[in-house]
């Protein structure tokens, strides 16, 4: 063992290790479908924004099914996409007796910039078009502490990004990974 973490710090440490072990979902909006298999109407994400994907960007739609692990991984045809995972942990102290609830929230999104824009050989290195923000969250229920961080960050240069096989989503050094 390198170092021994004790009180809120092994809480933590004990929260991104958890979080290493659990999957994410890509949670993307649905489309309903008109008799001639039309789309009708966009409900989540998209509709938040607007009604129709932005020009480029493709709406999202039920069809076809979603298959894993591939649709654990980006849709750079969709506009917007995010992974998350919630974890609810509690500390164990001499005896079994729960000692302190930890929340622990850990949330990936990718910002289509514009789907028109494909990175050449001719453009730099760090040209992108997609945005990446992380978001982490730790609440201490029994000092009814919340604390929360967040980064954003271009995918480029492998600063950022989500690939499906194998599974991870990344930002920076703050990574969701399936084992």
């Amino acid at each position: 063992m390198i170092g021994r973490r004790t009180g809120p710090a092994r809480g933590i440490a004990l929260a991104i290790t958890c979080l290493g072990l659990l999957g994410a979902v890509s949670l993307p909006s649905c489309t309903s479908r008109g008799s001639d298999d039309t789309p009708v109407s966009q409900t989540g994400v998209i509709s938040i924004l607007g009604g129709d994907a932005p020009d480029g960007y493709l709406p999202v739609t039920p069809e076809p099914p979603i298959t894993f692990p591939p649709d654990h991984g980006a849709h750079p045809e969709q506009q917007i996409e995010w992974w998350y995972t919630t974890v609810n942990l509690t500390s164990v102290g001499e005896g079994g007796s729960a000692r302190r609830r930890f929340g622990v929230e850990v949330t990936f999104f990718r910002f289509g910039l514009d789907a028109q824009s494909v990175p050449s050989a001719r453009e730099s290195d760090w040209a992108t078009r997609d945005l990446y923000m992380a978001h982490f969250a730790v609440t201490d229920a029994r000092s009814e502490r919340f604390r929360s961080f967040e980064r954003f960050t271009r995918g480029a240069v492998g600063l950022a990004g989500a690939e499906a096989e194998p599974w991870r989503v990344w930002n920076e050094s703050w990574s969701l990974i399936l084992p």
